[in-house]
């Protein structure tokens, strides 16, 4: 199957091995086309994955929405774009790989612990939204998960699953050196008073 031009970025954990973030291509590939797919169900129908629609929206945002000339039939999770336009595939583990949302949202604002006001993270944005709504934006349909399991059947084969488990039992090696290095820098510096 030939990839096709999905117009979402990929990222990955700086301590990811490039070899590994070449074997973890497929899961990147995967995660940002269903992203994609995700997307478009939800700003075309405001359905999730289980084909119910989202809570609609309230009185005062369809009111502000009929104002700025935005569709008010169904919740979309679309006003300025910024939240949609900020997911991007980003590979956590050499066999994990996920969608998120980065950046400052467009609209909403919150203090931080020190008083400064800033705007909200996109990510944060979606914990709101999955926090009030049913369901995850991200449930996918029996045809989706069909279409992924083909996509993966066809990319991944024996030799790629082996290393790909090889690369994560060093990956979780990794992490847990780097956290038993700051436990040991934290005392050090405990015992240096």
């Amino acid at each position: 199957m030939i990839m096709p031009d999905i117009r979402l970025e990929y990222t990955a954990q700086s301590n990811i091995r490039k070899e590994a973030i070449s074997l973890a291509r497929p899961l990147l590939e995967v995660v940002a086309l269903q992203g994609v797919r995700t997307r478009e169900r939800v700003q075309r129908t405001g359905r999730g994955g289980s084909g119910r629609r989202f809570r609609p929206y309230s009185k005062s945002a369809s009111k502000t929405r009929r104002k700025l000339g935005l569709q008010t039939a169904f919740k979309d999770f679309t006003r300025t774009g910024t939240f949609w336009d900020s997911m991007k595939a980003k590979l956590q583990s050499p066999t994990k790989a996920t969608v998120v949302f980065t950046g400052r949202a467009a609209h909403g604002k919150k203090k931080t612990k020190k008083g400064k006001v800033v705007r909200v993270t996109n990510a944060a944005l979606a914990n709101i939204v999955l926090s009030k709504e049913t369901e995850s934006l991200f449930t996918i349909t029996n045809a989706e998960i069909d279409a992924i399991s083909t996509y993966l059947a066809d990319r991944l084969t024996t030799e790629i699953l082996t290393a790909q488990a090889i690369e994560e039992s060093a990956f979780q090696l990794g992490r847990r050196v780097r956290s038993m290095k700051r436990r040991a820098n934290k005392a050090v510096q405990a015992l240096r008073g």
